[in-house]
């Protein structure tokens, strides 16, 4: 059951160090991104599941372009930014992230969850059928 849910960009520029001089004026939507985050987490939820789009290619063995991770690291090195994000800091994976989830995956670092949390990625393409799917199976 869904108990709560944020929307927030996915963009690199929500971390500091990847927004170089402009991390002052971005300081308002990354502190909105922050707080609709805790406020999520607020609610107590037993598990936060970050959900976003992938420019990759999904297939076997993840049917329908959908590919859940409880692991995995994601990076902002293609930003020129030295800085990889586990999803979960416990078990940091070898298996890459896509930006929404490093984006999702430091915004839980920054707020401090350090409960269950998984990665979502759906190629833009999939059907509404497997997107149906994969959200009971979340459930």
């Amino acid at each position: 059951m869904i108990t709560a849910a944020a929307f927030v960009p996915s963009t690199p520029l929500l971390v500091p160090e990847a927004a170089s001089g402009a991390a002052g004026e971005l300081g308002l939507v990354r502190d909105a991104a922050l707080s609709a985050v805790r406020e999520v987490l607020a609610t107590g939820p037993q598990r936060v599941v970050v959900i976003g789009t992938t420019s990759r290619t999904i297939g076997t063995p993840e049917p329908h372009g959908i590919a859940t991770y409880a692991a995995g690291t994601g990076s902002l090195r293609g930003f020129g930014v030295a800085l990889d994000v586990p999803l979960d800091p416990t078990t940091p994976g070898a298996q890459p992230l896509s930006l929404p989830s490093t984006v999702g995956a430091w915004l839980l670092a920054q707020t401090g969850w350090s409960g269950e949390r998984v990665a979502v990625e759906v190629d833009p393409g999939s059907d509404d059928a497997a997107l149906d799917a994969c959200g009971a199976s979340l459930a």
